[in-house]
């Protein structure tokens, strides 16, 4: 969303820190979505992934977060993301199940 400050959200700033401190794609706690204005039911998450300068080295957190131009983004409603994945993996269908949990969970 143009303008959304996304670290005036704990959830979705914790969700960058971690990202760019490590260099690896993070994920949200559960999120409502602006896009959604109240209108859908159900948690939704963001996903994030860090993207640095070229030529900077980022061994470090410290030189991953000089190094760090921004970020590229998406976000999936949780039961269209987990739904469509049910549906289309075929060893869901021989019995295996799934399990998702939040980073606060056990």
């Amino acid at each position: 969303m143009l303008g959304f400050d996304v670290y005036s959200d704990a959830k979705r700033a914790a969700a960058l820190d971690r990202a760019r401190d490590t260099g690896q794609p993070a994920l949200t706690d559960p999120v409502a979505l602006l896009q959604d204005n109240g209108l859908r039911d159900g948690p939704a998450f963001l996903l994030a992934i860090p993207v640095y300068q070229r030529g900077l080295r980022v061994r470090t957190t410290q030189e991953r977060r000089w190094a760090l131009r921004g970020y590229v983004a998406a976000a999936f409603r949780a039961t269209d993301f987990f739904g469509e994945l049910v549906r289309s993996a075929a060893v869901f269908h021989q019995g295996i199940g799934l399990r998702a949990w939040t980073a606060s969970e056990p």
